[in-house]
């Protein structure tokens, strides 16, 4: 987030006032050396510029306003979101020299930021600045007008008008529909047989074929060998059992010049794997599963010095519930992914990565996971489309997913045309 500028000083005496200090030495002089009228009447004069322009600008700070309008305080991402910035005189006295510095969003709208414009306001005259803005990421957006200086005709003085004209705006993710939940073959759903056996974690409840993503320790060596196809145990704690969706928020990527990533990527990325996350954890709510949302949470010292957040969600009031603080959330600084699986390694249930970044040291620890007990699946957010030159990437990544196939990990990625 790029820093704004810091207020200057309510009044403030300018530079230029120093020319009024040298008439004024130049008219007393001259009242010295030639004494007459006409040096009486200029040095009267000289004298009591500054009060004139001091009234004239005190006039001007009760006569001119600064207005916001905003239509909402919170849009959907890439929504349209309507503002007017204004600034009125209502006087009959001319203000030619006028600065106000607004606060708007910047070219590829990551931040809002400070945009200094100068006005010139004719009697009873207005400047005003309607506008439509999309914003492409979400998260809290402030904008309006910062403040506004007033300087009189001579430019002696400035003033700053009070008053603060400043909106928040929430952006929030979509609310996307992206097929979770309907991945599961009619073996997972509990079967008589199941509800019979209890919920002993260590009893064996049904039998089901093997799907990828379920751990090779639970096959049924010898029934597969009698039906010639992969068959694996189900057991007790697979019953009702919970998902846990871990979802990257660091920001990964390089973006330096020289990087060939475009500067929003990891805006991009992080804002990708939040409404995968939002879809999957709805999807799978609306089944009557327990849901862990697990993430990088850089406000409080959750999780001690990697600050992971873990909240389960019970229904999908629960998750309404945490929907606004986790569709806020900040980019963390670069964590290692396995801070998001600590602390997990004797829980049942099936783990979702959720993230966008992959490399020889994350498919390792992905690979890791895969051995723990639970299914395993890993969802892509493809970022090629930050990416300036991207077929070196994609190479890799084809070839990082077969790894993690081979592994026993269900691998599904979400394209950019999925998600825009």
């Amino acid at each position: 987030m790029k820093q704004r500028k810091k207020k200057r000083r309510a009044f403030a005496v300018t530079p230029y006032f120093l020319i009024w200090v040298l008439l004024f030495v130049v008219a007393l002089v001259f009242s010295q050396t030639m004494p007459n009228s006409i040096s009486a009447v200029f040095l009267v004069v000289i004298s009591a510029l500054p009060f004139i322009e001091l009234i004239y600008i005190l006039t001007g700070k009760t006569a001119v306003r600064a207005y916001l309008q905003c239509d909402t305080e919170r849009a959907e991402k890439k929504s349209t979101v309507n503002y007017s910035l204004s600034v009125d005189n209502r006087s009959p006295l001319p203000f030619p020299f006028v600065e106000a510095e607004f606060i708007l969003p910047d070219e590829v709208r990551l931040s809002c930021v400070d945009h200094d414009c100068v006005l010139s306001l004719l009697p009873f005259g207005k400047y005003a600045d309607d506008r439509r803005m999309v914003f492409i990421y979400r998260g809290y957006y402030v904008i309006g007008i910062k403040s506004v200086y007033i300087y009189d005709l001579l430019k002696f003085f400035r003033i700053r008008i009070s008053g603060v004209n400043e909106a928040d705006v929430f952006i929030v993710p979509r609310r996307l529909d992206l097929g979770f939940g309907t991945e599961r073959g009619a073996t997972d759903a509990p079967s008589a047989r199941t509800e019979a056996a209890g919920y002993d974690r260590s009893e064996q409840t049904d039998i089901k074929e093997y799907a990828a993503g379920d751990p090779m320790k639970n096959i049924h060596w010898k029934l597969s060998g009698k039906t010639q196809s992969l068959m694996v145990k189900k057991f007790g704690s697979e019953t009702g059992r919970s998902t846990y969706v871990f979802t990257d928020m660091c920001a990964r990527f390089d973006t330096e010049d020289m990087s060939g990533n475009r500067e929003d990527i990891n805006e991009y990325c992080v804002d990708a794997a939040v409404e995968v996350a939002c879809s999957y954890v709805t999807a799978h709510l609306h089944r009557d599963e327990s849901v862990n949302v697990i993430f990088h949470d850089c406000r409080a010292n959750f999780g001690g010095a990697n600050r992971v957040n873990r909240t389960c969600c019970e229904s999908l009031a629960d998750f309404e519930d945490l929907f606004d603080y986790f569709s806020a959330t900040p980019i963390a600084p670069d964590l290692p992914i396995s801070s998001l699986a600590a602390g997990i390694e004797d829980k049942f249930g099936t783990f979702v990565f959720i993230l966008s970044y992959l490399t020889d040291q994350v498919v390792e620890t992905l690979c890791e996971c895969s051995g723990r007990a639970g299914r395993t699946e890993v969802i892509v957010c493809e970022p090629f489309a930050k990416i300036y030159r991207p077929d070196d990437l994609k190479k890799a990544y084809k070839g990082y997913i077969e790894t993690l196939a081979e592994n026993g990990i269900a691998v599904r990625s979400v394209s950019a045309s999925e998600i825009n």
